[in-house]
């Protein structure tokens, strides 16, 4: 949103006056600047009318108006051109926003007495923040004491159901306030990945913070997916409140990722793991199985 308050060329005289109008804010999501917006419901926006004497500081006057839907324009009258031999120069100031959070905008004066005074407030865009937590697991379900040696993981961030970006993830990243860049994004335009929370027991966090909104009432629905990791079960995916889901198109802000080791795969130390030896063992069973049975057959003669 603009809000917009003209003033005509005759404010430095014994009268001024103006009006105020409401519009959208500049261009956000495909939309032109300066639309008409009516006026919204319930708000008021107070405004100070300031003098500057000679080299003295600017310093707000008796003089004050509240603009409303119903009252868009105001005046005032009886204002001295002159204090002594110097001249008096006016200025606005918006001193307050009742029935909108004055944070969510940006207050600008353009203008000057002679051509007159535009104040613009502009809504500040919308934006989300999105965050997951990694966790690691033993065969058993039991936390892993730290991120895996030598492990990453790549996930994907979906806005609603197009992909917003990738990022890799290794242990080398997970001092606390790192940044990750998405993979390829030579632009910057793709908000980078915080860590935000790095534990054993709590997992490990991470954060994108002012993602674009949406033009939908509710915004944009952000998602998180992981590749597979080598000797790591299909990651299982677990919402805020504790569940399990389905899969990753259910897991919204605040989930949670789990990775369980797989059971044959001892852990990376250079040996072949367990699965070899189970399929030797398999083998000699079956050869001695088979002698046994020759050698019964041969006593039978």
């Amino acid at each position: 949103m603009v809000l917009f308050a003209a003033f005509p060329a005759f404010f430095r005289m014994e009268e001024a006056s103006g009006w105020a109008q409401w519009r959208e804010e500049a261009s956000r999501e495909g939309k032109s600047r300066g639309q008409g917006k009516n006026w919204p419901k319930d708000v008021s926006i107070q405004i100070v009318l300031y003098e500057k004497i000679g080299s003295a500081e600017s310093v707000p006057t008796s003089h004050t108006a509240t603009l409303t839907s119903d009252q868009q324009s105001y005046t005032f009258t009886g204002l001295p051109e002159y204090s002594g031999e110097n001249r008096i120069e006016y200025s606005i100031v918006e001193s307050g926003i009742t029935g909108l959070d004055s944070d969510d905008f940006t207050t600008v004066v353009e203008g000057d007495a002679e051509s007159g005074y535009t104040i613009i407030n502009t809504e500040r865009p919308k934006t989300k923040d999105f965050s997951f937590t990694k966790r690691w697991r033993n065969p058993f379900g039991t936390s892993l004491a730290g991120w895996p040696s030598g492990k990453s993981i790549t996930v994907t961030i979906r806005q609603d159901n197009v992909d917003y970006a990738v990022y890799t993830i290794s242990s080398s990243d997970l001092t606390l306030n790192t940044e990750i860049s998405a993979l390829g994004d030579t632009t910057g335009s793709k908000k980078k990945l915080v860590v935000t929370g790095v534990g054993a027991s709590t997992g490990y966090t991470f954060s994108l913070f002012g993602l674009p909104y949406g033009d939908a009432p509710d915004g944009y629905t952000y998602y998180v997916s992981e590749e597979s990791v080598d000797g790591y079960q299909s990651a299982k995916y677990f919402k805020n409140d504790g569940t399990q889901a389905m899969g990753a198109d259910q897991i919204t802000d605040e989930g949670i990722i789990y990775n369980d080791q797989i059971v044959y795969e001892l852990p990376a130390t250079g040996g072949p793991g367990t699965s070899l030896i189970y399929f030797l063992g398999i083998i000699l069973t079956c050869l001695a199985g088979a002698g046994l049975m020759m050698r019964k057959r041969c006593k039978t003669w």
